[in-house]
């Protein structure tokens, strides 16, 4: 009898796929592996499906505690999942981002959450989905104004 689900040395067997449940929907896309049955599978799993894409919001309203609306392409809400969004207007404080119509989820910064002025018009800014929120991992642009950094350079005698 030969057992093609199975690695087997010695008599000892190392491998056992028998009741492998993996399908090629659980498997990066383009790469390979083998199904219980020994034949060879080809991966369909596509970084969209594991949460992680890039969108942009146009969400114009000001309001506090206001939702951004973002559209990803082929986006599946899953923990650990990563974005980047560019947004068109400034984010205000404690606003929730609803990607794809999966509901509206706050964004998270530093702990809190998210305070005015952190994401301003044109920023790009990353976040990651902790499972109940948005961290926001990150924001593209400079943090200093250019008034700021005229001040600064004046008194650093620069």
């Amino acid at each position: 009898m030969t057992d093609v689900n199975k690695v087997i040395y010695d008599g000892n067997v190392l491998i056992d796929l028998t009741s492998d449940t993996v399908t090629e929907e659980d498997v990066m896309e383009g790469a390979t592996f083998h199904l219980p049955d020994g034949t060879i599978g080809v991966g369909a799993l596509s970084n969209e499906t594991l949460g992680n894409g890039y969108g942009t919001c146009s969400t114009s309203s000001t309001t506090t505690g206001s939702t951004r609306v973002v559209s990803l392409a082929d986006y599946k809400l899953v923990k650990g999942g990563i974005i980047a969004v560019k947004f068109t207007y400034a984010v205000p404080s404690g606003s929730y981002l609803n990607v794809n119509s999966k509901g509206a989820k706050r964004i998270y910064h530093e702990g809190a959450t998210l305070k005015a002025g952190v994401i301003g018009a044109g920023d790009t800014a990353f976040f990651m989905y902790d499972g109940s929120y948005y961290r926001l991992l990150g924001v593209d642009a400079c943090v200093i104004t250019d008034t700021e950094l005229t001040s600064l350079e004046t008194a650093l005698g620069l």
